[in-house]
């Protein structure tokens, strides 16, 4: 079975392409917002098809956010007087989250919990978030049983 060729990818380094496009889609540039949210959207696209599994997690993803979306779309535009800009701007907001679920579903969800701890370690991430961060694991490895338990 072939895990996609960016499973083999040094964990740090994907680290670092995710921090990557969120500085990309959220700082601020003299760019025009829509080439460089295009630009972004090509190359994350062009990724997909070599991570095994990361397009049903990304469609997973959009599935369990799409009701917060919805509502920060809509609220955008209930706040503005001029329609048309405000549908441009909930339209910004869907695009960017849709980003970076897909950034997420690339790069960080499709790696093993032990290697990305061990890479936030490498990174000099403190000791107490890495702790915390593998508490959260520990109980999600312990609801996907109990979960399977439930299932039987």
């Amino acid at each position: 079975m072939n895990p996609g060729l960016l499973a083999g990818i040094d964990p740090r380094a994907k680290l670092a392409a995710f921090l990557t496009v969120q500085a990309l889609l959220f700082l601020p540039s003299l760019q025009p917002a829509r080439a460089r949210l295009s630009a972004v959207a090509l190359v994350l696209l062009a990724l997909l098809p070599f991570s095994r599994g990361a397009c049903r997690r990304w469609l997973r993803l959009l599935a369990l956010t799409a009701p917060l979306l919805a509502v920060l779309a809509f609220s955008s535009i209930l706040d503005q007087a001029d329609a048309a800009a405000a549908a441009h701007l909930g339209l910004w907001i869907a695009a960017k989250a849709a980003l970076v679920l897909l950034s997420l579903s690339l790069f960080i969800l499709g790696e093993t919990p032990g290697r990305m701890l061990q890479s936030l370690r490498q990174l000099g991430v403190p000791p107490p978030a890495i702790a915390v961060m593998a508490i959260g694991m520990r109980f999600t490895g312990q609801w996907r049983l109990e979960l399977e338990a439930l299932r039987r």
